[in-house]
């Protein structure tokens, strides 16, 4: 849903940016998405983003430090 929104508002005669067509989008359903959830499922969900955003930020440190050295090196 959120390609399909991006190429519509870029590509098509709408001509406004995707970037906030998909924020607008998120915002939109964070709204009415939250209600919509099982209540089983969610700590599921929250344990599942909790490891995504470790990954992440565990990815950027690395680049982060990677990047550091490679300066200091040369």
């Amino acid at each position: 849903m959120v390609y399909l929104m991006h190429y519509i508002c870029e590509y098509t005669f709408i001509k406004v940016s995707g970037i906030s067509a998909m924020i607008v989008l998120g915002i939109f359903m964070s709204s009415i998405g939250k209600t919509k959830m099982y209540p089983q499922s969610e700590s599921y969900i929250k344990s599942v983003w909790k490891f995504y955003g470790t990954c992440i930020s565990v990815m950027a440190l690395n680049t982060a430090g990677v990047k550091i050295a490679n300066q200091i090196s040369n």
